[in-house]
């Protein structure tokens, strides 16, 4: 390329730039050689700097700002310009008219001239006139489709629940006695105006849309523009001020009523009515986090990592849709029977009323205590047994006239994949040894011997037909699994954010561990009594038989009854061997089991994670997760319903664009998509359908969307 010659610009020069980043990000051109193709001698050194206020400005980011601004001489055209569009919008103010000719002929005139030229021409706003609204705009803003999601969130009065939670515990705190609450009423946030709490709130609420993954992600993902045009605090608030916020929160003790409070806001916004089946038919598993700290915590078994490494377990409760309704945290060494009815219990009084008439779950939860009391409330349940709890089909109670049915045929030629049988099986109480008899349905392919059992108390009166109590338990994968899947890359749903451990009085980790052991130790003396007691009593009959065979040597009546003698003595012999085998073991097991009750040290402190923080910043994530639910249940056109946050966040939020906020509506205007004509339809359709609903923002300014044709 050769080099510019004759005059230039600011504007011609600041395109030039922009062509070498271009070339730079989009071909991987070295730096210094695309910016010396474009007529540029730079250091590599300063390549960010500049590539960070393009990305924040676009061109308006590399023009020149050395030696201040230089207005040009206004020509007779640009006169004859001026004069139309004066005649045309008589309201136009010498800056809107600077600014217009910055863009039309990339000329920059300084507002003192061009006011001068306006009363020379006698065009200016006569003297008295009403002060005009002021307006706010940006060009070029990073993802303005997020105020797709700021659209749902309103309409949903998400940030405004939040909100709401925070000022009601704080004047609970300002009423309380003096001295009870003193250290807290010194809190930042308690100060706080409700405006600001909920731009903070919306702040936390939409970074996972802005690719941060944490509060650290404030220092090192900026600048973001866009994120603070969303939360209506207009410059994104900075690390120190998020890391704050974020801290005194969990103090307010809020994050057990804002799971409620949230609760009742999805089942009110998704119009859940809880009249039929299905609507009363909830989801509840375990979502387990790692936690990376060097204090020794509850540990569990992570099943992606295959080890077992210290935890949080955060517990959710779906309807029968796959919408994550209500989170519950709990220590890593929880299991999910511990957690089924508290979460049914938090979910009913978020609601005011009893709602949950069938909760599925996996087998993790089973257990005949936990069965007996989901009859005890009179409600009922869907599970699986463990593989290792039945041999063949003689384990269960076939009821007569029962067959195998189908259950499953292959869509394109009709052949039966799977069978399903109805029958019963009797469990057994590990603590009273009661059995306790269920209804189950074998669930197998078709020529396999193995087969899935699915347990249920849900009698055959209620759902006579087995199929559809297989297919509730397999739509868990649809309405939980997935939605994990889903949450824990795009919202990091597995993001630990607080680390704060709390001392426990007593470890109950060593304590279980020490009982366990002592009953094997219990259990291993008993056997290895028991064994001694076998072998004494067989050497005593082995010597009887020995005497007696030497006392008839010498007589040919006895020698039929010798004979048995020696044969029984020889089994003797080999059962004393077997058993004196067992003994070594015995012995050798309860040296292993001592040995390992010696060595536990008893002494050792257990803590576990102050969940607070993390479980505010669960309930957002989950909130998020909701927003994108209801912009594609509302806003989007019916073949994206079942669209993971990722793909809609790539073709609608992280789309750039222009912000334009006067006295009464904020407009937001999504670039066009070159280069995807189906994403515009897309963004065009949702533009229309959040436009239509006419929301208005807290700020009582109406929010409207637009997409750029051209």
């Amino acid at each position: 390329m050769g080099r510019w010659q004759g005059p230039e610009t600011p504007y011609e020069k600041a395109e030039r730039k922009e062509r070498a980043i271009l070339l730079v990000e989009k071909k991987g051109i070295d730096v210094e050689q695309a910016f010396s193709a474009c007529g540029f001698r730079i250091s590599r050194y300063s390549y960010p700097r500049i590539l960070a206020r393009y990305k924040a400005r676009g061109v308006e980011g590399l023009l020149e700002t050395r030696g201040g601004r230089r207005s040009v001489k206004i020509t007779e055209d640009i006169r004859k310009f001026i004069r139309s569009i004066k005649e045309e919008s008589t309201d136009l103010s010498a800056r809107e008219i600077c600014q217009i000719l910055k863009k039309r002929f990339s000329v920059e005139v300084h507002l003192s001239y061009m006011s001068r030229i306006l009363l020379e021409m006698g065009l200016n706003n006569p003297v008295g006139r009403p002060a005009r609204e002021q307006i706010v705009e940006y060009e070029g803003i990073d993802h303005a489709g997020c105020f797709v999601l700021k659209a749902a969130c309103v309409a949903m009065n998400v940030s405004q629940t939040v909100t709401d939670v925070i000022l009601k515990r704080i004047r609970e705190l300002k009423e309380l006695p003096s001295g009870d609450s003193d250290a807290l009423l010194k809190l930042r946030i308690v100060s706080s105006s409700a405006e600001v709490i909920r731009r903070k709130i919306e702040t936390l609420l939409f970074m996972p849309a802005f690719g941060m993954e944490r509060i650290w992600h404030f220092k090192t993902v900026y600048p973001r523009k866009g994120l603070g045009l969303v939360t209506g605090s207009g410059t994104p608030y900075k690390y120190h001020t998020m890391d704050n916020f974020l801290r005194e929160l969990p103090l307010l003790d809020i994050d057990q009523q804002l799971s409620k409070s949230l609760a009742k806001l999805y089942v009110e916004s998704f119009h859940i009515n809880f009249r039929t089946k299905d609507s009363r038919t909830f989801y509840i598993d375990c979502f387990r986090k790692v936690v990376w700290t060097k204090k020794n915590i509850p540990k569990g078994m992570h099943a992606t990592r295959n080890q077992i490494l210290k935890c949080m377990d955060v517990y959710f409760i779906h309807d029968s849709q796959g919408r994550p309704l209500l989170p519950l945290s709990r220590p890593g060494d929880s299991y999910l029977g511990e957690a089924l009815f508290p979460i049914i219990e938090a979910l009913e009084e978020a609601i005011g009323r009893k709602v949950v008439d069938f909760a599925i779950f996996d087998r993790e939860g089973l257990a005949v205590s936990v069965f007996k009391e989901f009859e005890r409330r009179s409600k009922h349940f869907v599970t699986v047994l463990r593989e290792n709890q039945y041999r063949s089909l003689e384990d269960f109670e076939i009821r007569k006239g029962s067959r195998w049915k189908a259950y499953k045929r292959d869509p394109q030629t009709g052949k039966l994949r799977e069978q399903i049988l109805d029958c019963n099986k009797r469990l057994t109480d590990s603590k009273n040894r009661k059995s306790y008899r269920v209804r189950t349905i074998l669930v197998r392919e078709v020529g396999s011997e193995s087969f899935a059992v699915v347990v249920t108390n849900i009698t055959r009166r209620i759902e006579p037909e087995g199929a559809k109590v297989v297919r509730k338990y397999k739509d868990r994968w649809e309405n939980q699994e997935n939605s994990f899947k889903q949450m824990k890359p795009s919202l990091y749903l597995d993001t630990n954010h607080g680390t704060n451990a709390i001392e426990q009085k007593t470890n109950r980790v060593v304590t279980r561990r020490v009982e366990q052991l002592k009953k094997k130790i219990e259990a291993q003396n008993k056997r290895l009594q028991s064994t001694q007691e076998k072998i004494r009593k067989t050497e005593q009959t082995l010597w009887r038989l020995t005497e007696g065979i030497g006392s008839a040597a010498g007589n040919h009546n006895d020698s039929l009854r010798r004979d048995k003698r020696i044969v029984r003595r020889e089994k003797l012999k080999n059962a004393l061997d077997l058993q004196q085998k067992l003994l070594a073991e015995c012995q050798a097991k309860l040296g292993q089991l001592t040995k390992k009750l010696e060595g536990i040290d008893q002494t050792q402190v257990l803590y576990e994670i102050d969940s607070r923080k993390d479980h505010i910043m669960t309930n957002l994530e989950t909130a998020l997760n909701n927003a994108d639910v209801f912009v594609k249940e509302h806003y989007l056109p019916a073949q994206y319903n079942r669209s993971d946050f990722r793909t809609i966040r790539d073709i609608l939020y992280r789309q750039q664009g222009t912000y334009r906020e006067t006295t009464e509506e904020v407009t937001v205007t999504l670039d066009r998509y070159d280069q995807e004509p189906e994403h515009q339809r897309i963004a065009e359709h949702v533009s229309q359908k959040i436009n239509d609903a006419q929301l208005t923002l807290d700020s009582g300014k109406r929010v409207t969307v637009r997409v750029a044709t051209a």
